[in-house]
């Protein structure tokens, strides 16, 4: 006949013990999301402009609409609703796979005002939006982009890469003369820098370091021409490893280490048994 095996007496205080820490730990994490009214924080990298001065993008040619987010709560929907020249209406998903940042790529095809809402709903229902502006004109000058001598593209994502010392150029081939080409360069959730390039003859160059150490990031060329500023180049590159994910709040933490605790003390009550 077996004998039927109880928990021992210290055992079953660590089990009880456990599930008073497992409960405190879980209903620590449901209050910091169930008591969560700040709506989400929009920080727009691409169209920054107002509706006076806008971000100016070149006519048939794919740009990157980006932002920065950040919320304590899981995000629930990230999209962006773009109102064209022509007063259409088009709303774009995010396409990027982490919490803390929206992405997604768009061709304008008409002359003129863009707006860009950039828009967040938390888990909770706390939405929280971003209007900026962009605008489109055909004449823009044109040419070809370099990154550490090898032609690069709209879009293109160079994979890892280290720090220091990359080279990057843009050499005119059309449209109107350029008077002043730069980059951008930031991680999401970072600052954003800048780096002014130089010109000799038909090329302009200067050289990057990626100094925000780890992470994904984003490259932005620019040329401007009399009052005009346009975003030509949208690379991605990252420095030993991937992008980071959604921060979280000093709250959440404490309650998931008490919720780990509390499973701890359980698990290890339950195997403390007599017969």
């Amino acid at each position: 006949m077996r004998t039927r095996r109880k928990l021992s007496a210290g055992g079953l205080v660590l089990v009880v013990v456990g599930v008073i820490i497992f409960s405190a730990g879980s209903l620590g994490l449901l209050a910091s999301i169930i008591l969560d009214t700040t709506p989400p924080s929009i920080t727009p990298l691409n169209p920054t402009g107002t509706e006076s001065s806008p971000t100016v993008w070149t006519i048939n040619t794919a740009t990157q609409l980006f932002a920065d987010l950040y919320d304590t709560s899981l995000p629930l929907t990230e999209k962006a609703v773009i109102t064209e020249p022509d007063g259409t209406v088009l709303t774009l998903a995010s396409e990027s796979p982490f919490w803390s940042e929206f992405y997604t790529w768009f061709t304008p095809t008409q002359e003129g005002k863009y707006k860009v809402v950039f828009d967040m709903t938390d888990a909770v229902g706390n939405e929280g939006t971003s209007t900026v502006w962009g605008s489109c004109t055909s004449i823009a000058p044109t040419g070809d982009w370099k990154w550490d001598g090898i032609a690069v593209e709209l879009g293109a994502n160079l994979g890892i890469t280290n720090q220091i010392s990359h080279t990057i150029s843009w050499t005119q081939t059309g449209g109107e003369t350029a008077t002043k080409v730069y980059v951008r360069y930031w991680i999401p959730g970072t600052g954003v820098s800048s780096v002014n390039l130089s010109k000799s003859g038909d090329t302009w160059s200067g050289t990057i370091n990626l100094d925000k150490g780890d992470g994904s990031y984003i490259i932005e060329g620019h040329v401007a021409w009399s009052t005009y500023d346009v975003v030509l180049l949208s690379i991605l590159t990252s420095v030993n490893s991937e992008t980071k994910g959604q921060e979280r709040s000093i709250y959440e933490w404490i309650s998931m280490f008490t919720i780990l605790a509390g499973i701890t003390l359980i698990v290890s009550g339950s195997v403390s048994t007599k017969r």
